[in-house]
């Protein structure tokens, strides 16, 4: 059986002197390994062109590739976004399920790879909105659209911890100790609401230690995994 489609190389492993294995995160079918040979392997974080060939859905499989849009020249004299790529594909590489679409995934990280190729810090943006696509379709999506308490949707402070729902100040001001701020920016994003001007690095930070939180709690905790070494060093570039 064989198929074409689009992906984003996660992973380059070479097996031997001419052959690797390549993780892609194809548009249509998800996660997907596979043999290729080195001649045409590809830099992380680039898009391709691929088909897959094998007798069987279940087996390895080969690869033949075919780039589409090279991203890596835009990050090689930029650390911020090296780290932050690098960020993502240790999450997606651990969490995503092998052979399942998540095209939502797919196409806010294709969203990503384009800010990157800006001068401007728009991918900070990009990044949360990648971060909260990944809790929200493998298992926990935050609610900061209105109050959990009293359904307000202005004045809205915190985060529960426990729910992932926003309450207002009035609300969690006497729990405060055991709620999580909501910042700003991190409440335009989730709720889909235009920023004016772009995230500085300081909300950036915020929003990062808010994401990281119920990533580490509520997604790799539950697969029995640690938070990638990669995703720890993200707040180093902030």
């Amino acid at each position: 059986m064989q198929w074409e489609n689009e992906g984003i190389v996660l992973s380059n492993k070479r097996l031997v002197e001419n052959k690797a294995i390549m993780t892609l995160f194809t548009k249509d079918y998800g996660l997907k390994r596979g043999l290729c040979s080195r001649k045409t392997a590809v830099d992380l974080g680039n898009v391709v062109y691929c088909r897959w060939s094998a007798r069987l859905e279940a087996q390895l499989g080969y690869f033949r590739l075919e780039a589409k849009e090279i991203i890596s020249p835009f990050l090689f004299t930029d650390y911020k976004k090296l780290k932050l790529l690098n960020a993502v594909l240790s999450i997606l590489l651990r969490v995503l399920p092998e052979n399942e679409p998540q095209r939502e995934i797919y196409k806010i990280f294709i969203q990503l790879l384009q800010a990157f190729k800006s001068n401007t810090l728009c991918y900070y943006r990009r990044y949360i909105e990648v971060e909260l696509s990944i809790l929200r379709h493998l298992g926990f999506q935050l609610d900061l659209s209105r109050c959990a308490v009293t359904g307000e949707t202005k004045n809205l402070f915190y985060i529960s911890p426990k729910t992932g729902r926003a309450v207002t100040k009035a609300v969690g001001e006497a729990y405060k100790d055991k709620l999580l701020l909501l910042p700003p920016s991190l409440y335009k994003i989730a709720n889909g609401l235009s920023i004016e001007d772009e995230i500085s690095q300081e909300e950036f930070s915020d929003c990062i230690r808010v994401t990281t939180f119920f990533l580490r709690t509520f997604l790799f905790f539950l697969l029995h995994l640690d938070l990638p070494y990669h995703r720890k060093s993200v707040l180093e570039c902030v």
